[in-house]
């Protein structure tokens, strides 16, 4: 049996993976998009979410594919 798997024997397995991240964040993205599309520049996106022009730039392009 290899390490890892004694690690985590008990635990019950997911389909994907868990942490407390993913809702708050997809939430925020999609207010960015929101925003975005409602004529927001990147820049006064980036400044409201305490993130990157760039990093809005790839959550809107992602979402724009």
């Amino acid at each position: 049996m290899r390490f890892i798997d004694m690690l985590y024997s008990e635990q019950p397995e997911t389909a994907f993976p868990v942490n407390n991240k993913t809702p708050k964040e997809s939430n925020r993205n999609a207010e960015i998009i929101a925003a975005y599309e409602a004529g927001t520049s990147l820049g006064d996106l980036a400044a409201r979410y305490g993130i990157t022009k760039q990093r809005v730039h790839q959550i809107v392009n992602r979402r724009m594919k």
